[in-house]
Parts: structure tokens; C-alpha cells; sequence
């Protein structure tokens, strides 16, 4: 017979330190982002499907000697915050993501 009882979520040490301190993942990845020189600006108009504005990333690094920009989810400030923390390089990261509406964390 199957266990009927539900996973246990996997959390991201974003979230387990935003947890700790008492404050959002959300505000906790955009400080992180922003002390490892990456510029956040929210956008005011939508971008994604289903209106979403979000935000666009300035990478400190370039592609091809292009400073890298990136449109990204909420959800997704989150997931670089945790790449920032593991130490994985920024040029990687970006290299992974140049895909305008498509992200991932597997760098």
C-alpha cells in the first residue's frame, strides 16, 4: 500500500534563512542579489503571461562584451539568490539562462 502522507517540500537556503531572520524569501533574495552587484528594477508593465511585470536583472558580468539582462519571475530571484550563496560563478549562471522566458538553477 502506498504512503498517502505528502513529501516534505524541499526549501531553498534562501527560504530557510528568510525563515530564520523573520522576514520574506522574496526581500531576502533581492538584498542578496544586490550585495553581489546585480541591479533588480520592477518592471511597471507586464511581461509575462497572465500579467505578470516582474523584474529586470543586470548580471555584474557580459556576454560577448554585452553587459547580460535578464527578464525574471519572482520565483526566480529566489533561485539565483540560492547560485549567488553556492558561490556559482555569474558568467555560468548567466551563460545557463540567456533564454528570455525560460529559467534554470541546473548551472
Amino acid at each position: 500500500m502506498l504512503d498517502k502522507r505528502p513529501r516534505p517540500r524541499k526549501i531553498s537556503k534562501v527560504q530557510k534563512i528568510a525563515l530564520q531572520r523573520n522576514i520574506s524569501a522574496h526581500e531576502l533574495a533581492k538584498n542578496i542579489l544586490t550585495e553581489a552587484g546585480y541591479k533588480i528594477v520592477r518592471q511597471e508593465t507586464p511581461v509575462f503571461e497572465g500579467g505578470w511585470r516582474g523584474y529586470l536583472v543586470e548580471y555584474p558580468c557580459q556576454i560577448s562584451d554585452v553587459q547580460f539582462v535578464k527578464r525574471m519571475r519572482r520565483s526566480w530571484l529566489i533561485d539565483l539568490a540560492d547560485l549567488v550563496i553556492d558561490g556559482v560563478p555569474t558568467e555560468e549562471i548567466a551563460s545557463a539562462n540567456q533564454s528570455e522566458y525560460e529559467w534554470t538553477k541546473e548551472v
